[in-house]
């Protein structure tokens, strides 16, 4: 059986159109180069190769692969340009882009479809944060420290979704509403004291279906009347 089974392996792989392969990567590439296009050529000479890493992706630095998937974007303190994460392949799961003087326009919509953790905080990106169209895999989203403007919804977030951060940012609205929430909520930031955030109150739209106890409302929802 053991033989037999290798032997059916070893034909698959052995039939996979090396064409077919080589039309990935080239999509892979293209996709790449977009992300890049604005970086600066010296920028680009500091990220170098890609690195292929089996485990613990989030822990390593640059642009990382597991095998010929782009799995991970990981910089911290880098001012070379903005990189453009609209253009990133849909394998990606993890993005971590912090201080790195990014000012472009923030998109949700075009998220890779696969991501599960994203970090863009302490930047100068722009734009309407809509949460309502956030991947559907996500897990931990940090948006803070950042000029990121409302008004914002919390009523079709991912139901994976554990932590958000949208504090420190240009969102001047005095009420959030939330409908819905993910039963793997812990934690949703949206005011810190210390930067003057506007957030007074969260309000369930439906009372009945909302937080019943304050004090689970006031460890999920920090900072604000819940």
């Amino acid at each position: 059986f053991y033989k037999s089974t290798m032997t059916m392996l070893f034909c698959f792989f052995q039939c996979v159109d090396p064409q077919q392969r080589s039309r990935e990567v080239a999509y892979r590439e293209t996709l790449m180069k977009l992300f890049l296009i604005n970086i600066a050529p010296r920028g680009k000479q500091i990220i170098g190769p890609y690195r292929d890493v089996r485990d613990n992706y989030e822990g390593s630095h640059g642009i990382i692969l597991q095998g010929a998937d782009v799995r991970a974007i990981n910089f911290k303190n880098f001012g070379w340009g903005d990189f453009n994460i609209s253009a990133l392949p849909h394998s990606v799961m993890y993005i971590k882009i912090s201080s790195c003087n990014q000012r472009f326009t923030v998109s949700t919509r075009c998220f890779p479809r696969s991501l599960r953790d994203i970090t863009l905080s302490v930047n100068m990106i722009t734009g309407h944060l809509d949460l309502m169209t956030l991947p559907l895999r996500l897990v931990e989203a940090n948006f803070s420290f950042n000029k990121m403007t409302g008004p914002i919804c919390l009523t079709a977030l991912p139901q994976s979704l554990k932590v958000l951060d949208v504090s420190q940012n240009h969102i001047s609205q005095e009420r959030f509403w939330y409908d819905n929430l993910p039963s793997s909520i812990v934690r949703i930031r949206l005011a810190s004291e210390v930067c003057g955030d506007t957030v007074k109150e969260v309000r369930a739209v439906c009372p009945e279906y909302g937080l019943q106890h304050r004090e689970t409302a006031l460890k999920i929802f920090p900072g604000v009347e819940a």
